[in-house]
Order: structure tokens, then C-alpha cells, then sequence
């Protein structure tokens, strides 16, 4: 089955990179009608046949991967002498968002202590991995089997690329290597025999085909939502996705996951979160979160929030002072430039960040949710005939500013008007509870509805 859209794509203002994988999706499950276990390919084939961004290297470095590393979860379940266990969670993306979503859902599982849990994080790194022999790793084939051989040629035909040597290569490479997890995985689950697995990432490989071989093995999947909505979250390879807020509900609605594939939850990495008291004194602290990673997606926003930031320390002098925190992806350059200001703020917490800073200056952050979460004013930059890809200013959640004489403006009335900072905070800090559900409680929703139902 194709893609549904419930909406219209033009209504959502997506960027060409999404719509390039809404269409791309579309053509590709055709293909799956008559080869459905390739399903959990899709995003790798996309970035190969689509993006041309993964090299020959990158095949070959995953092979290495899998062919010779010791497996973690069976390590881990050496070390606790089990056999079974109720939940594994599952993080192969070194993200921080991730981590701290990961690290807080262990938390969670520890504290009900009556389940077994194995945490595993896969690592490409081979200084760091266990020397302790494991009797068990994926094996490569020698050869690509036949069907996979008649699939990559499939793929070639039907997105009609030309001198692609180099991509057949690629591809017959992902196919070894996803026949290696298939075949790992259905010997982890039948040696383990998990009620629950969870994942913070469900679309790229290995954790597409985990969920892929668990939904087989009728062993219950969820995707826990991360970060800001985008349409790389569809189709889901787990059974249900964790959903933030009734606006991520809606949005992923709207993109074609179905509704009874959505779950309602909060989110458990936001529970800390509170409304901090602003107590300035002297200067205001002007923080910009910066989202220079991507400038596909991003168009000129990242080089607009620099100028504009540039320039106000340059009208305003020692009035304030001028933070930047960085995207763990920023681009060299917008590195370069944010070095300038008086503090980059990447050695702290993002909750510290916004603690630290009276003003908070971002685009298309998350952190920008967080900081009206913490009761900081939040100004959106906004660009004309640049896809918006976080429409926080048409939800209260930010004052959203085309131009720099206005950005100006409001800065200087939240750094002069208590009263008008104190209104604004609170406004924004209201509207963004539809973004964080059961806030600050999304944890025991999570225990008491989830796991509780599933495993007890």
C-alpha cells in the first residue's frame, strides 16, 4: 500500500527534502507489494538511490561492524545469567536527544524493579567493545541471494539511475548486511523472548529490522517520539509510536501514520522541566539555539539568526550579554561564526542553558518548546519562501519576527517591561502544554499504561 496523506502536503509547508522522501515512500512500497520483507531498507535505500550519501565506506565500515563485534545484548545477558528477559531497549543512534530519552526510560524501568531489562548500545567503535568471547554474532553470506540480486535491480530500473556501479555495489552491501541482522535478530528473540521493545529510532538499520523481526515474532514495538514532528518518522516499522502532545498527534495523523498506531503519552524527557522564576540582574543574557545542520531544510534561517544576533550586540553594545548554543550537527562555519559571542553553551545541559539565559532566540529548535516549558520568553526568526518548519509562533509558544527592526523591538521590551516579560513568559509557557501532554507525569502514564499493561 502507498502512502495516505490525510491532508494536504502544500498545507503542511514542508521543505523538499521531506517531500523528497513523502514521494520517494510512495514509489518504494509499490515495490514492496511482491517484497514485503524488505521494508525495513526503505530510508537506507533513499539515502543511497535518492541522496547519494552513503559511500562504499560506510557499507564497509557496517560489515566490519557486524561480522566482528561482540554482541552487547548477549554480553549482557552473560553477565546477569538470564535467559529471558521482559524488555529490551534498544539505542544504536548516538544522539543526545536519544541518550537522555534512553537514559530516562531506564530510569523509569529501574525504579519498577520487577522487570528484567537489557539495555544494549551497539557501538562501531571496536576499542570499546568487551573482549569476552560471545558464541553468537551476525555471519555474512559470501554471496547476495538471488531475490536481493532481482530487488536491487528492481530498484535501479524503477528510479532510473544511470553509471551506478557504485550504488549497485552499495546496495548489494546493505542487502548482506540486512540478511545478517534478520537472521541475528530472530535467533535474540527467540533466545530471550522479550514482551516489549523499545526504540528511539525505528527507520534506519539495525533498529528497523529489530522491530521488523519482533512485529514477526508477535513481540509488542514502540518508537518513543524525540523530537520535533517530521515525516522521517513515516511509515513506522514499530507496532506504535509514543507521541509527545495532541499537535504531534495531529501532525503525524496528518502525514499518514494510522491513529490507533499513535499513543498519547508525554514526554518522559520533559517531566523535569519546570517554570523557572526569572531573577535577572544586571545585563540580560540573550540566548541563540542554533539549528545550523542542515541547510536543505533550513534555508537561510541559520546565517539570518547569526547576522541578526551580530548585529543587535553591535546596537546594543554592553547591554546584554550573548550566548549560542550549537546543534550537536552544526555546520563548521555557523561554528565558526557563534564563537564570536561572549559564551557557547554546548558544555552544559540544554535545561541548564535555558536556566542561564533571560531571552531565548532560535527557528526550528525543540528547545524552543523547553524554554517556554522553563518560562523564558522565546522569539521565533522567521524567513519568507522558507519552509516553516516549526510554526511555534502560530501557536503562542513564540513572537514570531520577519524583520530586524521588529526583532529589535521585542528584545528591548522584554529586557525593559517586567510586566510585558512576565505576561509573555506565562502565555507562552500555557500554550505549550498541548506539545507536552500529562506534564510532569508522562513517566507514570508510561509505566502504568504501557509497560504495566504489556508485561505484568
Amino acid at each position: 500500500m502507498g502512502i495516505v496523506i490525510n491532508t494536504d502536503l502544500n498545507s503542511l509547508a514542508l521543505p523538499e527534502s521531506d517531500l523528497k522522501w513523502l514521494n520517494f515512500v510512495e514509489k518504494f512500497d509499490e515495490l514492496l507489494k511482491a517484497n514485503s520483507n524488505y521494508k525495513p531498507l526503505r530510508r537506507t535505500v533513499f539515502e543511497m538511490v535518492i541522496n547519494d550519501s552513503v559511500s562504499a565506506n560506510h557499507s564497509s565500515n557496517l560489515r566490519k561492524y557486524l561480522s566482528k563485534s561482540k554482541s552487547t545484548i548477549l554480553r549482557t545477558l552473560n553477565r546477569i545469567n538470564l535467559k529471558k528477559c521482559d524488555i529490551i531497549i534498544w539505542q544504536d543512534i548516538d544522539r543526545v536527544y536519544m541518550w537522555e530519552t534512553i537514559n530516562r526510560l531506564q530510569s523509569l524501568v529501574k525504579d519498577s524493579k520487577q522487570y528484567s531489562t537489557v539495555f544494549v548500545k551497539p557501538s562501531l567503535n571496536h576499542t570499546q567493545l568487551h573482549s569476552t568471547p560471545i558464541p553468537v554474532y551476525p555471519k555474512f553470506q559470501k554471496k547476495v541471494s538471488s531475490n536481493a540480486l532481482k530487488f536491487t535491480e528492481l530498484i535501479i530500473s524503477s528510479f532510473k539511475r544511470d553509471n551506478c556501479e557504485q550504488l549497485i555495489l552499495n546496495l548489494n552491501n546493505s542487502f548482506l548486511e540486512y540478511e545478517a541482522y534478520l537472521e541475528y535478530f530472530q535467533y535474540i528473540c527467540k533466545l530471550v523472548k522479550p514482551k516489549l521493545l523499545f526504540f528511539t529510532n525505528d527507520q534506519y538499520l539495525p533498529s528497523a529490522a529489530f522491530a521488523f523481526v519482533a512485529k514477526q515474532s508477535k513481540i509488542k514495538t514502540f518508537v518513543i517520539q524525540h523530537g520535533a514532528t517530521n515525516p522521517f518518522q513515516y511509515p513506522l516499522q514499530a507496532n506504535k509510536l509514543l507521541a509527545w502532545g495532541k499537535k504531534d498527534v495531529a501532525y503525524f495523523r496528518n502525514i499518514g501514520i494510522p491513529e490507533n498506531s499513535i499513543v498519547l503519552i508525554g514526554s518522559i524527557l520533559h517531566d523535569e522541566f519546570c517554570f523557572l522564576e526569572n531573577n535577572r540582574v544586571d545585563k540580560n543574557k540573550i540566548l541563540l539555539l542554533s539549528n545550523g545542520n542542515n541547510e536543505e531544510r533550513n534555508g537561510v534561517l541559520p546565517q539570518k539568526a547569526y547576522e541578526w544576533l551580530d548585529k543587535l550586540k553591535s546596537d546594543c553594545g554592553e547591554k546584554n550579554e550573548y550566548y549560542v548554543r550549537f546543534h550537536p550537527s552544526e555546520m563548521k562555519k555557523y561554528r565558526d561564526y557563534g564563537r564570536k559571542f561572549d559564551l557557547t553553551l554546548n558544555h552544559v545541559s540544554i535545561a541548564k542553558a535555558i536556566e542561564l539565559s533571560d531571552i531565548i532566540i532560535g527557528y526550528v529548535s525543540t528547545s524552543l518548546l523547553e524554554s517556554a516549558l522553563s518560562g523564558r520568553p522565546v522569539i521565533q526568526i522567521l524567513s519568507e519562501g522558507n519552509p516553516n518548519l516549526c510554526r511555534y509562533h502560530e501557536d503562542g509558544i513564540a513572537l514570531g519576527v520577519h524583520d530586524y527592526s521588529d526583532f529589535k523591538s521585542i528584545v528591548e521590551k522584554l529586557s525593559f517591561n517586567v510586566e510585558y516579560y512576565r505576561a509573555t513568559s506565562k502565555s507562552q509557557n500555557n500554550h505549550v502544554k498541548n506539545y507536552f501532554c500529562y506534564h510532569p507525569v508522562a513517566g507514570n502514564k508510561l509505566k502504568n499504561e504501557v509497560i504495566s499493561d504489556i508485561c505484568s
